[in-house]
């Protein structure tokens, strides 16, 4: 090799070394310095929904370890398309967040049209909760158990209804009319509470399944009352009440709903591991962890990677339900 290309080729490798650690610690400094002004975290569902209470007292947590605020934005419309739309097409820079539960998973299936992709327009940061959904009545409703929902719905397959203001609830219900052989007519709502809202004046719909975090006021106030658990087992916290495949409609094996956490495709992979640790700090929080046992929900927090894998798994999943379930895409 002649002298001029040994010159060359060390200033080659002079630069691309140079490159390599400014790129590093480029990185490190980034995060470091992340977050420098308020993060806006993003959620499709109503105030006083458990998605919605939970990300306030996770935005709390966040705010308080880095200094800066986190603002919860509801962003409700379209069981949760609107929201996610809001975030899809924010600056890829850590400072808009989408926090959703399952619908993120499921909507993909159930509508044609939803200007975003599930998958390649976001980047999963992390899965924060899983809870078991239940079959929630009226407190003053004839129907004392799923069988006799189930007998209703048979012999007034028109009449009876479920609510539902997010597609994982109104997944449940398709579900549980497959499973029990039923008809029953579907009531969207945009907001989880004021579809319990209506379940507890009594008349206006006959089912809902929701959380209990959800229902908790509702319940403690006598209003509505939950008749089953989605699962297969039954929870600690009710040991008394019966899966929804043991009260009647065999082989309903769908458990609820989990909350992750996502942001805009090409976001820094220095600071989604960032976002990633404060969520997961967040979690570990006493009062965090006070509000998920008082409403019967567990931690459910992984890696980056592990949460982008999970979501392929669920999206592939949710879709063979929707198939089984009959649901034809809007």
């Amino acid at each position: 090799m002649s002298n001029v290309a040994k010159t060359l080729s060390g200033i080659l490798r002079g630069i691309i070394s140079a490159f390599v650690i400014g790129f590093v610690f480029g990185g490190e400094a980034l995060a470091q310095q992340y977050p420098s002004k308020p993060i806006q975290l993003i959620v499709p569902l109503g105030a006083g929904s458990s998605t919605d209470i939970i990300a306030r007292v996770v935005a709390t947590e966040i705010t308080e370890e880095t200094g800066q605020p986190v603002v919860v934005q509801n962003r409700t419309g379209a069981e949760g398309i609107l929201g996610a739309r809001t975030v899809a097409t924010a600056p890829a820079d850590g400072y808009t967040a989408l926090l959703t539960s399952s619908t993120h998973v499921i909507n993909v299936h159930l509508y044609k049209n939803l200007a975003y992709d599930p998958i390649k327009d976001f980047v999963p940061v992390t899965s924060l909760v899983a809870f078991p959904m239940y079959l929630y009545v009226n407190a003053n409703s004839q129907m004392k158990s799923v069988e006799d929902v189930i007998r209703r719905a048979k012999l007034e397959p028109e009449k009876i209804t479920f609510g539902s203001a997010s597609s994982t609830q109104r997944l449940m219900g398709e579900m549980f009319k497959q499973k029990a052989g039923i008809r029953m007519v579907n009531v969207p709502y945009r907001t989880t509470a004021s579809a319990l809202t209506d379940l507890a004046a009594g008349g206006l719909i006959d089912v809902l399944f929701t959380d209990a975090a959800s229902a908790k006021g509702q319940r403690q106030a006598g209003r509505v009352k939950p008749l089953a658990v989605g699962g297969s087992k039954r929870v600690e916290s009710m040991p008394d009440l019966p899966t929804i495949d043991e009260a009647g409609a065999k082989g309903y094996d769908l458990v609820g709903s989990w909350f992750g956490v996502w942001v805009p495709a090409n976001t820094p992979n220095t600071i989604v591991l960032r976002l990633n640790i404060l969520f997961a700090n967040a979690m570990k929080t006493k009062r965090v962890l006070d509000l998920l046992a008082a409403s019967g929900i567990e931690p459910f927090v992984m890696s980056a990677e592990e949460f982008s894998k999970f979501q392929v798994f669920e999206t592939e999943k949710m879709g063979v339900v929707v198939k089984a379930a009959g649901i034809e895409p809007q």
